[in-house]
Formats: structure tokens, sequence, C-alpha cells
């Protein structure tokens, strides 16, 4: 799949922090983690939307895995405890989500700022190749004119020849 470079980014990360998860075992796996991947998968999935891209195809793979994952966790006798603590859970995943849309808001500002100054560039190119087809119509008239006063000179010395002064 063919992608921007920070969503390339947050591939990169949903799936280093898959890959850490899957390694561990049942009873190892924590709801930090579980919110981690969370917290990823909705970064990657906004990030999607943002750029309208067509193919989500790696985030379906990534919430299937993450869905595996997570009911991993909840059979295992350690998550029970961390089961209890949903009112945190959620405090920590809303604010993980605030800072997946600030971030969100930050890149789109980001690449607004890029394609203004690839638009200036693009203008300033344009500028200088109008300099540039000034400069050989230019060229192009002084060497006319050189030929021109060589020609009248050549002239000039012939008749002076005829007419000593």
């Amino acid at each position: 799949m063919s992608c921007p470079f920070f969503l390339s980014i947050i591939l990169e990360e949903t799936e280093q922090a898959l890959c850490e998860v899957e390694l561990k075992a049942a009873s190892d796996i924590n709801s930090g983690d579980i919110l981690c991947i969370e917290s990823c998968i909705t970064n990657l999935s906004c990030e999607i939307q943002v750029i309208k891209c067509q193919d989500n195809s790696m985030l379906k793979h990534y919430r299937m895995r993450f869905d595996k994952l997570r009911k991993k966790a909840l059979f295992s006798s350690q998550n029970a405890k961390a089961n209890t603590s949903r009112n945190t859970n959620k405090e920590l995943s809303t604010t993980q989500t605030q800072k997946s849309f600030d971030s969100i808001g930050s890149l789109k500002q980001s690449l607004q700022s890029l394609n203004n100054s690839e638009e200036i560039g693009q203008n300033t190119i344009n500028h200088l190749a109008k300099q540039k087809e000034k400069q050989t119509k230019v060229k192009g008239n002084l060497e006319e004119i050189n030929a021109s006063l060589k020609q009248s000179n050549k002239i000039l010395n012939k008749l002076s020849s005829f007419w000593p002064f």
C-alpha cells in the first residue's frame, strides 16, 4: 500500500505494538497493552479517514489481530482485575483519543504548510523560467545588434576610403 510518510509511521507503531503484545503470554497482557494497541488503531483509523485512503485492508488486519489479543487477555485471570477499573481505562482512552486528534490536527497543519511551500516553489520556478526566456531574447537581440554594428563599421570603412577627411 502506497502511503504518506506519517501514515507509514503510524502503521509501523501499530505493527510494533501488536507484535510485542502477541509475544506475551495471556497472563502477562495487561490493560496498558490493550490501551496502547487500541490507541494505535484509533490513530490509524483517523489518519486513513483524513487522507481518504481507499485501501484500508491493513486497518482491518490490525483490528482482527487486536480482537484476538483482546479475547486472549479477557480470558486470562490476570486481566480480570483490569476489567474492574473500566472508568480509569475509559478516561485514559479518552485522553489518548484526544491526543490522537490533536496529533492529526498538527499533521493537517503541517500538510497545509507543505502544500503552501510547494505552491510557492512552483511559482518561483515559473518566474525563473520566464526570466530565462527574457534573457535569451535579450541575448539574441544583442547578437543581432553586434552583427549590425560590424556590418555598419565595414560599410563606413569602405566609404571612408573613397573620401579622405
